[in-house]
């Protein structure tokens, strides 16, 4: 297999947001900018020079038919990896992969699934139709996503000791009883039971964030979104994106330190 250059990298990461705009235009589906790939829009009018991952958020509803429109093989280069998708796949974060490509990460958790270069598609759902209502559920949810993100440590990772491991082993062995199946299966009946077209406040419940003053909104600060340019071409960001960057981010438009300016994936990845 072939390693893959910077420069080849970023071209099959645009290919995937292309392809997930177009399919959006095409059948009528939500999806918006987000995180570090909304900031790479407004500060730079692209990627974020040290980075190497695009983010989108979607409604459950829209992401829902689009995973089902990608399914029917409209481009066999691209799928999309789910735990509908794949029942090996134990993570709550669905991805629009290219498998061209191979990409193996490098984190304390278990991957099961091969991976390509791919996109992240955080779900939104409803939290709530008043804040204290939305903290309410955001709050659950990222107890429940802490349970899961336990039950999928690696207990001996491999740049860690053993006594290391054998403390953690001891400390969690009741989530490895149990599995990542059972810790995943009440993420997603907890994350879908409010719909994002439902309620008057919104999150990505599953975004492993504890902050949860910068990760409930208002649905309206989603709305229909609006044109943003993104390496010379315009996708769709959430109406009131200042407000919610500013939430998340403070002053995004504030270069980091020269020392900042890393990337924080840690992964392998070449052409097959």
């Amino acid at each position: 297999m072939k390693t893959i250059t910077k420069k080849e990298y970023k071209k099959i990461d645009l290919g995937l947001l292309k392809f997930l705009k177009d399919v959006c235009a095409k059948y009528k589906l939500k999806y918006y900018l987000a995180y570090g790939t909304l900031i790479g829009a407004i500060r730079h009018q692209g990627m974020i020079p040290w980075d190497d991952d695009l983010d989108v958020m979607m409604p459950r509803e829209d992401f829902l038919k689009f995973e089902e429109i990608v399914g029917k093989g409209i481009n066999p280069n691209y799928e999309v990896i789910s735990t509908n998708t794949h029942p090996e796949f134990t993570a709550p974060l669905p991805k629009l992969v290219d498998n061209r490509t191979l990409l193996v990460q490098k984190y304390d958790f278990k991957e099961r699934t091969e991976l390509g270069i791919y996109l992240d598609i955080f779900v939104l759902d409803g939290a709530g139709n008043t804040y204290d209502e939305a903290v309410t559920t955001y709050k659950k949810a990222y107890k429940l996503y802490t349970n899961w993100r336990i039950s999928d440590f690696k207990l001996f990772p491999p740049h860690r000791n053993k006594l290391y491991g054998i403390l953690r082993y001891m400390k969690y062995i009741k989530y490895e009883l149990r599995g990542v199946s059972y810790y995943l299966d009440i993420v997603n009946n907890f994350d879908s039971k409010l719909s994002f077209y439902d309620c008057e406040y919104v999150a990505t419940l599953s975004s492993g964030e504890s902050n949860f003053k910068s990760n409930v909104w208002k649905k309206s600060d989603f709305g229909e979104g609006i044109n943003v340019n993104f390496e010379g071409d315009l996708y769709l960001a959430p109406v009131n994106y200042d407000k919610l960057l500013k939430l998340e981010y403070g002053n995004y438009m504030q270069l980091p330190p020269k020392e900042k300016q890393i990337s924080n994936h840690n992964f392998d990845v070449f052409l097959k």
